[in-house]
């Protein structure tokens, strides 16, 4: 049962977060299709890009949000994105606004499903905004969970291409602790779905993962991947925080 704060413990630890994210925003991350009606969500999401290939290594990318469950079925998030190219510096990237609808109530069906809505907006000059829709999916055996996102991101306006590019991410950890549970996740860009690329031209990641909750809200999740696929990076690691807490508008 999650603990509550009076309203001036949640105000100082919203406005501290969001300062600390500001200096340290976007990793990878496979999304769960469950919705918590009244609780506020604070992330920070950091990718980090190795290759051995001349001019490659070297991408960052961070992302800093704030969600709320506004009902049982939907959450509404609001994101901020860094990003650093390899021999460049940071630049505010996009601001994407991101929703997230529960569509099965837990154990309905032989899996829970969700959907993944969003839209970003890009700030450099000359880019193009996009929009992702992803189908979730989560499953739940014994201390076993694994989760599955199958969907597509299409560029819109100006300069953007004109088919959308599909990709799938999934994972799956054993729930070992709370504090400690080892898991394994897979990312798959497959290019635009109109016109495939070769599989050395996608970009696949796979690697292992932990995840656990430091404190009572504080949630983490860590790990590696390998690129196993030429165009991939060789190794991405990858950082997310979260911290949420109940609010009663």
């Amino acid at each position: 049962m999650k603990k509550k704060y009076n309203s001036i413990n949640k105000a100082l630890l919203l406005s501290t977060t969001v300062l600390l994210l500001g200096q340290n925003a976007y990793a990878l991350e496979v999304y769960s299709p469950y919705v918590e009606k009244g609780i506020m969500e604070i992330e920070s999401k950091n990718r980090f890009d190795l290759d051995s290939r001349q001019g490659e290594s070297g991408f960052r990318q961070h992302q800093f949000a704030i969600g709320y469950g506004l009902t049982s079925r939907w959450q509404a998030e609001l994101y901020g994105e860094l990003e650093k190219e390899p021999q460049n510096g940071y630049k505010y990237t996009a601001t994407e606004i991101e929703n997230i609808f529960q569509l099965t109530e837990v154990g309905e069906y032989w899996a829970d499903l969700g959907l993944q809505a969003s839209y970003e907006f890009a700030h450099p000059k000359g880019s193009s905004d996009k929009v992702e829709l992803f189908l979730l999916a989560a499953k739940n055996i014994n201390k076993f969970t694994t989760m599955l996102n199958i969907g597509f991101e299409k560029e819109v306006g100006d300069n953007s291409n004109k088919n959308p590019e599909g990709e799938i991410k999934w994972m799956a950890k054993y729930n070992y602790l709370p504090k400690f549970s080892p898991g394994v996740e897979y990312y798959g860009e497959f290019g635009e779905i109109g016109d495939p690329e070769t599989y050395s031209n996608q970009k696949h990641r796979l690697g292992p993962v932990i995840y656990g909750q430091l404190a009572p809200g504080f949630k983490y999740d860590v790990g590696t991947l390998f690129g196993i696929s030429k165009s991939a990076p060789d190794y991405t690691v990858k950082v997310n925080l979260e911290y949420e807490f109940p609010v009663n508008w």
